[in-house]
């Protein structure tokens, strides 16, 4: 049923119960159900998943201005796909922390330079704030990843190439479409 109030009119949804349905093996995962009830009056069940931490996507950007990618095995695709490195937040880590960190842990980088360049949501049923950040003044450096189950491959890109390599805009991760859309824009003479 659909209704039709002024903006001055509308009330807001009442949360009533929150339970957790599922959790992951790993603990970063949950899937919630809200119990509501909707400004009409109407008790309706929501549900979603939620991430336990914040995400970290990082754009490596080289001297040249072009970008670092990993190509990672990813189970919603059934497939090897370039992305940007990312991760999540560990407890007690800041966001540059964390992106210090997955850069060397996934591409072998140090950055002398990390800026924050937005914080988002990707979609109303999943539950998880990302935060992009630009890795700059790259110097080799290796961490060992306590993910045993990635298996990396590193790739050097011009930002056109990273876009067709990422497939952003056509179905790729909404963040590398992003996360372009904000290097292209220094790059045209801003």
């Amino acid at each position: 049923m659909i209704y039709f109030f002024r903006m001055d009119e509308l009330k807001s949804f009442k949360i009533k119960e929150e339970r957790e349905i599922v959790k992951s093996d790993d603990g970063k995962l949950s899937w919630i159900e809200n119990d509501l009830i909707t400004p009409s009056g109407e008790k309706v069940t929501w549900s979603r998943a939620r991430a336990s931490n914040d995400v970290v996507v990082i754009v490596p950007l080289a001297e040249d201005n072009e970008v670092y990618l990993k190509r990672e095995w990813r189970l919603s695709s059934g497939d090897f796909v370039w992305e940007f490195p990312s991760g999540y937040m560990e407890k007690g880590e800041e966001i540059f922390e964390t992106a210090q960190r997955e850069v060397q842990e996934e591409i072998g980088f140090k950055a002398g330079k990390l800026e924050k360049l937005a914080t988002f949501a990707l979609a109303e049923r999943f539950s998880a704030t990302y935060h992009l950040v630009l890795a700059s003044n790259l110097t080799p450096s290796k961490l060992e990843s306590s993910d045993k189950h990635e298996h990396l491959q590193v790739g050097k890109f011009s930002i056109e190439e990273a876009r067709k390599k990422t497939n952003a805009g056509e179905g790729g991760k909404v963040y590398a479409l992003l996360a372009l859309s904000y290097l292209e824009k220094p790059f045209k003479g801003r």
